[in-house]
Parts: C-alpha cells; sequence; structure tokens
C-alpha cells in the first residue's frame, strides 16, 4: 500500500516513495497546496511509482475549489469535503465510518476506498 506524507522532497519522503505501490498525493483547495505538490509529482514520476492527487478539505461548490481541481496532475474521482465530523472523530480515536457510518463524510470515504482499489488492481 501507499504511505501519507507531507508534500516535501526529504530523504525520508523519497524513500516512502519508492517503496510504495500507489501514492495518494491529497491537495487542500489552495494555490500554496498545488504548487508544493509538484515535488512530490516529480519524485513519483522520476521513480516510476503509480500516483494519484486527491483534493481534500474542500468545498465542491467554491470557484476556488473548481479551479484547483481543473489543474490538479492525475486527480481521483472521489473528493473529501471539508467536514467537522473529520476533527470529532479523531478526538474518539476512531474513524468517521465507525461514528457516523451513514454520514456524507463516511461515503466519501467508502467512494475513496473503492475507487483506491479499483485503481490498484489495474
Amino acid at each position: 500500500m501507499g504511505h501519507y506524507s507531507p508534500p516535501h522532497t526529504d530523504t525520508e519522503i523519497k524513500s516512502s516513495i519508492r517503496i510504495s505501490d500507489l501514492i495518494i498525493i491529497p491537495i487542500q483547495p489552495s494555490p500554496a497546496d498545488l504548487w508544493s505538490s509538484t515535488a512530490t509529482i516529480n519524485i513519483c514520476q522520476k521513480e516510476q511509482i503509480t500516483f494519484y492527487t486527491l483534493l481534500n478539505r474542500a468545498n465542491p461548490n467554491s470557484r476556488l475549489a473548481k479551479e484547483i481541481r481543473s489543474k490538479m496532475t492525475k486527480p481521483l474521482k472521489s473528493e473529501i469535503g471539508n467536514r467537522i465530523s473529520f476533527a470529532s472523530c479523531l478526538m474518539k480515536g476512531l474513524c468517521t465510518t465507525e461514528v457516523e457510518p451513514k454520514s456524507i463524510a463516511a461515503e466519501e470515504f467508502k467512494k475513496l476506498t473503492a475507487e483506491i482499489l479499483t485503481k490498484m488492481k489495474k
């Protein structure tokens, strides 16, 4: 499986990418996140590791989210919204699918999981 890491280029990140089968690069709907993802994307391409980008903490109807989405490299169809339930679940040490299994947040993660599993079968 892949590793979740912040988008910068230190040695640990390069090592994590090299041993991964698939990298998911979360990008918040901000120009800074989009620009900073470039370094991670470049490492993935250099190491020939499959990667996708994921719009995270997004308001799907905002103009900025739409603009960032259009500029992302290899975006997943799934997106994760900016939901309070994510933070409240962390306080309980659980994930949203455990605390609120029928919530929009849980559905977003189920959809994301299914999409990732499909990508890994290719």
